[in-house]
Order: C-alpha cells, then sequence, then structure tokens
C-alpha cells in the first residue's frame, strides 16, 4: 500500500488528490502495524501497547481526514471549498493527532481484567469519536452524491473506490470505537484484516482511475528485470572464466567488466526493441508544455497540424494527431450534435467498457474507430463547439492514464485560443476582400459626391462673398446719408424723428458688422487673414477690455468685474485678434444674463505652462451640453437661443487657433456659462 501511495505521489506532487492518497496510505500502514504490535505485548508489557495504540489513535485521524478529503478530490473536484475552511480542518486535526498520540487525552491507560484487556478512555475520547464518525459521514457523503451525479464509466470507477473504504472504515470503527464503548472488544485484534477490503477496493479504483500508466509500469519493470538477468549472466560466467585462467583476479574487476557490457547490452536493446523505451511522463509533460508556448506561432490550420504531429506523433509516439475544424470539415452533422454535448474527454477504451451502452455511444465509438481515435477532446468556446482534436493509438496499442489524459486537457485552453485566432483571421479576410470592393464602390461614389459638394461650397462662400459685398456700397450710402440728414437737421425735428432716426443708424451698423464678419469668415476659410505679433501687456488689455464692456453693461444694469494680476505680464501675439475674441465673449455673456447679474472676468498667468489663461464667467440661463459641441461651428448656435446667425464663436475658434491659442466652454443650464481661452506666452 506505502508502495502504490508513493507511486502516485510522485507521478504528480503538487496534486492534492495524490498528496491526500499518500497520507492516507501511510496512516493506514502506520495505524495497521501499531494496532497488532499492541495486541502482541498484551497482557506482558502493558506500556508497550499503551503506547502503540496511542498511535493507531493518532495515526487513524489522519486516516479519516485524508479519507474525507480523498472523496472530495476524486475523481474530480464537484463543489470548492474554501481555503480557510480546508486549512482549518488540517489545523484541528494536527492538534487531535497530536494529543492522541503524546498524552492521554484519548486513551489514558490500559489494564487487564482477568483475559481481557480493557481501554482507559480519556477526557477527549468523545471529542475524537464525534471526529471520526463526521468525517465518515462526511466521506459517505460524498461518495453518494458523486456516484448519484456521474455517469458511465465514471460512476463505475468511483463505486469501486467507494465499496472498499467504506467496509473497511465502517468496520473499523465498529471494532475500534463503537464496539469498545460497550466493553465489547470483539474482532478488534484482527481489525487489520478488512484492509484487504480497503487494498482490493483502491486498487481497482487506481487502475481504472488510472493515476498511472500500468502499461508503462509494466514495460519499466520488464526491461529492468532483463537488464538484471544479462548482468547477472555476466558476472556468473566472467567469474567462471577469469577464476580458471586468472585465479587471482580482482572481484572488482569482473564486476566492472559486466557492468560495462551489460550498459552496452542497454544501448543494444533500447536501438533494436524501441518499443520497451516509449515515452515517459515526463517526457510527455514537457513536450506538451514546449507545444503551449508553440501553438501561439500558428497562423494557418497547416500550421497547427504540423505542430500536432511534430509534438505527439514525432516526440510522444501518438499516432494520427489532427484537430478538426467543425466549420470547415466534413464530419457528420449528428456526430457534431453529439460531440457539442459532451463537455470532457472522450475516451475510446472507457466507452468499449461501459456495459449498457446508449445509442450515442454506439455512434461515437463507430465515429472513433472509423477516424481511427483514441481519444476525442472538444474544442469550445462561450459553449460552443469550434473544433475536435483527434488522437490516435500509442505504441503497442498502450492505453493513456489519467494523468496523462489530464496533461492533454491542459493545452486545450491554448488550442482553442489559437483555433479561434486563425477562424477570426480567415474570417476577417474574407470581410476584408468583400469590404474592400465595397470601400472602392463607395470611394468612386463619395468622390463624385464630394466633388459636388465641394462646387456647392464653393458656390455658397462665392454667393456670401459676393452678397456682402453688394450690401455693403449702399449701406454705407444708407449710413451717411442718415448721419448728413442728423448733423442737417439738428434741432429743427421731433424728438420722435431723431429717436427714430438714431434706431435706424444702429441697426444699420449692426447689418454693417454681420457684412464685415461674412467677409472676415471668408477670409479665415482662406487662410487670408494677416498676424501681427508684438509684445503687449496681457494685464493691461484684458483689464481694459474689461472696463471698457462695462459701458454696455450698464445699461443693462449689469457689472463687468475683473480679477488678477495687477502688474505688467509681457506675452507675444496679436493684440487685435484676442481684444475681438474676449469683446465677442464678454459681449455674449451680457447679452445671455439677466438684469443685476455680473460677468466675471479672470486672468491668470503661468510661466511654467508658457500660457496665459482668460476666464469670462456670466450666471445667465447656461449652455445645454449637446449645443457645447457645436457652437463653435460656423452658423451653429444654441437650442436655447435663436439670436444671431452663428458666426461670433465659429471667429473667436478661429482666431485662437491662428494665436497657436485655444477656446472652450463649461456650462451647465440655469447655472451659467464660463469661456476659457488660452494664449501662448511666446507662441512658436
Amino acid at each position: 500500500m506505502l508502495l502504490i501511495g508513493l507511486m502516485v505521489l510522485f507521478k504528480d506532487i503538487k496534486s492534492p488528490l495524490n498528496i491526500n492518497f499518500f497520507i492516507f496510505s501511510i496512516s493506514i500502514v502506520i495505524w495497521m502495524t501499531t494496532l497488532f504490535a499492541g495486541y502482541v505485548y498484551v497482557p506482558d508489557e502493558l506500556d508497550l501497547t499503551l503506547l502503540f495504540f496511542r498511535i493507531a489513535y493518532g495515526s487513524s485521524v489522519f486516516s479519516m481526514l485524508t479519507l474525507a478529503l480523498f472523496f472530495y478530490y476524486f475523481p474530480r473536484i464537484t463543489k470548492p471549498l474554501p481555503t480557510w475552511l480546508i486549512r482549518s480542518i488540517w489545523t484541528f486535526a494536527i492538534l487531535l493527532w497530536g494529543l492522541a498520540t503524546f498524552t492521554g487525552a484519548v486513551e489514558s491507560g490500559v489494564y487487564m481484567d482477568g483475559n481481557i484487556q480493557v481501554d482507559i478512555f480519556g477526557p477527549w475520547y468523545s471529542i475524537y469519536l464525534i471526529y471520526t464518525v463526521i468525517l465518515f459521514i462526511s466521506a459517505l457523503y460524498l461518495a453518494i452524491s458523486k456516484i448519484k451525479n456521474s455517469k458511465g464509466v465514471e460512476r463505475t470507477k468511483i463505486l469501486f473506490a467507494s465499496v472498499g473504504f467504506i467496509i473497511f472504515v465502517f468496520m473499523g470503527i465498529m471494532t475500534n470505537i463503537i464496539l469498545p464503548v460497550f466493553d465489547i472488544f470483539i474482532l478488534q485484534s484482527e481489525a487489520g484484516l478488512f484492509s484487504l477490503t480497503f487494498f482490493i477496493g483502491v486498487f481497482i479504483a487506481i487502475y481504472k482511475q488510472r493515476f498511472f500508466n500500468m502499461t508503462f509500469l509494466t514495460l519499466r519493470g520488464l526491461r529492468t528485470l532483463i537488464l538484471l538477468i544479462i548482468f547477472f549472466i555476466l558476472l556468473v560466467s566472467t567469474y567462471s572464466i577469469l577464476r580458471y585462467t586468472q585465479p587471482d583476479i580482482d572481484r572488482a574487476i569482473v564486476i566492472g567488466i559486466s557492468s560495462v557490457v551489460t550498459f552496452f547490452s542497454q544501448r543494444w536493446i533500447q536501438k533494436k526493441f524501441p518499443d520497451l523505451y516509449g515515452p515517459g511522463y515526463h517526457q510527455l509533460r514537457n513536450a506538451l508544455s514546449e507545444f503551449n508556448y508553440e501553438i501561439f506561432e500558428a497562423k494557418t490550420h497547416d500550421e497547427i497540424d504540423d505542430k500536432l504531429k511534430k509534438t505527439f506523433e514525432e516526440k510522444l509516439n501518438i499516432k494520427n494527431p489532427y484537430l478538426y475544424i467543425l466549420e470547415t470539415e466534413e464530419m457528420g452533422s449528428n456526430f457534431t450534435k453529439e460531440l457539442s454535448k459532451i463537455k470532457d474527454v472522450v475516451v475510446l477504451e472507457e466507452l468499449l467498457l461501459e456495459s449498457n451502452k446508449s445509442q450515442q455511444t454506439q455512434m461515437l465509438i463507430e465515429n472513433m474507430r472509423e477516424l481511427e481515435a483514441a481519444l476525442f477532446i472538444p474544442l469550445k468556446r462561450e459553449g460552443r463547439l469550434i473544433g475536435l482534436l483527434k488522437l490516435g493509438e500509442r505504441q503497442q496499442k498502450k492505453s493513456f492514464s489519467r494523468e496523462e489524459i489530464d496533461e492533454i486537457r491542459k493545452v486545450i485552453p491554448s488550442l482553442e485560443v489559437a483555433l479561434m485566432n486563425i477562424l477570426i483571421n480567415d474570417s476577417l479576410r474574407e470581410e476584408n476582400d468583400i469590404m474592400k470592393e465595397i470601400i472602392h464602390a463607395r470611394t468612386k461614389n463619395l468622390k463624385r459626391s464630394n466633388k459636388k459638394l465641394e462646387a456647392m461650397i464653393e458656390q455658397q462662400n462665392n454667393f456670401i462673398s459676393l452678397t456682402a459685398h453688394e450690401f455693403r456700397t449702399p449701406l454705407t450710402v444708407a449710413m451717411l446719408g442718415l448721419e448728413q440728414i442728423s448733423y442737417t437737421h439738428k434741432g429743427k425735428v421731433s424728438d420722435e424723428v431723431a429717436e427714430d432716426i438714431q434706431t435706424s443708424h444702429e441697426q444699420l451698423d449692426k447689418l454693417t458688422q454681420l457684412i464685415n464678419r461674412l467677409l472676415e469668415i471668408r477670409r479665415v476659410d482662406d487662410d487670408k487673414i494677416p498676424l501681427s505679433l508684438e509684445d503687449i501687456d496681457i494685464v493691461k488689455l484684458v483689464r481694459d477690455t474689461a472696463k471698457g464692456m462695462n459701458l454696455l453693461a450698464d445699461q443693462e444694469e449689469m457689472e463687468v468685474t475683473y480679477s488678477g494680476p495687477r502688474i505688467k505680464k509681457i506675452i507675444k501675439t496679436d493684440s487685435v485678434k484676442l481684444k475681438e475674441v474676449l469683446y465677442n465673449l464678454i459681449q455674449n455673456a451680457i447679452k445671455f444674463s439677466k438684469k443685476g447679474d455680473k460677468i466675471e472676468v479672470t486672468l491668470r498667468v503661468s510661466k511654467k505652462e508658457n500660457k496665459a489663461f482668460v476666464k469670462i464667467r456670466d450666471y445667465g440661463r447656461g449652455i445645454a451640453k449637446k449645443d457645447q459641441k457645436i457652437i463653435f461651428d460656423k452658423f451653429q448656435q444654441g437650442s436655447q437661443y435663436n439670436q444671431g446667425v452663428g458666426i461670433g464663436l465659429y471667429l473667436c475658434k478661429k482666431y485662437m487657433q491662428l494665436l497657436k491659442g485655444s477656446i472652450s466652454v463649461s456650462s451647465r443650464l440655469g447655472h451659467g456659462a464660463t469661456f476659457i481661452v488660452e494664449i501662448p506666452i511666446n507662441p512658436k
């Protein structure tokens, strides 16, 4: 049993299932040995009997825990437990083991009542009893639940494992824990015999679960036996020959000669009989580890196929490895549907072992035989079957061990990703070709439409420019005429007429400004606006602009305030363009504020950022978020406003671009708006 535990452990020393099985095998061996040894010394050496019984109680603590955990892990975890809970259980088990082994907490003494040996239980015996029963019930529950929820070969495996464990542990608890409470000690000394059921159950379970490759172990044992026989024959024959020819020959020389000949014999056997030296588990693990990285280099199905052959066929002697892509391979729709229902590896050997084969199983067997497959591993993405990895028979038709299947399963996620990348790339290539044709056709249409649009925009700009120029002359004449009338008839007309003349003059002035702006837009769009960069005092410019706008604000009972530096700050910019921007923004703030409001103009100069910042804040109706993206576009204005034609802010943006600066806005409806103008101190 200990040998089996070691073999299982060293096949995957990091596996919790293998570790628990190894600890279980050790604790069972210790329990049986010490229990038997304890009865050997009854009644002559009761002190030794007590010592062995305490060790037996301590080892049984781990036996019951690892039994329960074995069924938790075997054949796979169905409901994961939190790590802290498993650690807590182990901590309590170690504590109970220490108390049972080194103190009288579980068994405090042993005495003879006539010819009957009687145990004296300690204060922790009841806790030990409860602990043992709980773990036994847990193991029983896990075994039954997994039997109920499993099917086919997996169900058979669990049944084989469960029967041996349950009989052994049940009889062990009855004869060593339950019956002694009632002073019934029948069969207690023979409890070790019940382990035979455990040995049988474990052996069959291990063989069915295939923790290790039995064929591989048999081959290794066979070739070792052959080499030992060769070495023994060589040793005897060499010694016999040399004894007569060289009586004084040193035995070390005989052994050396035999060893050298055996070594070359081993090399000859390996060359002539390669079937005895199939790839081992560690070689499989290393080859699959390399494959796991190399598979991402594959760009096509053929490249994946080449890497599969290189790894499985050349390195591992596994025949006919192939990856079926279900979107392109002809495999039959019914077979594909059945495979899409399978969640795990399909092993032909396991299907053949099923006693009552369903129609689905029969179809799988037929298809696997037709395709010369020993293993089928479905490849899925988001629950959808995308491919199928087929592996054929191994060398000498050896079966795949469970641990080998687990190692092969580890490459499936990488294979799924690689396959999805290929499918996506193929799909993108097809779509790209289609899109190229569509784009080519649409590009022709867009070019035609673009030419028409450019012609229309040019016509629009020409019309605006021509109209503005045509209006400019009569407007100038009309304004001069009004000024002449006002000057000639000053004091001769009634106040009402004088007011009408003044109103007409103001409206003509606004119209003139609008026409000038339309002409300015055309010049801006044609990049015909000259810049006049000079060193200016930004503090004086901003402060004077704010002060000058107070004349307009006073008429609306508003106030424009300035805050910022008072001492001179020199920057290099076009003062006319910058003043036009600030004037426009302050005028808009006045226009869209209510009487009594305050417009705040703030200046900040940062040498570190090489910028001057002018912030103009009002407390008016604000600008909707959707409008903030369009108010700087040509002929656009907010949905809340119907004044103007939407060219003021467009010109502000264009001017700031010319000055290598920027303009932005932040606002909420009903909370006013803040415009921020950024001007470089020294534009490059």
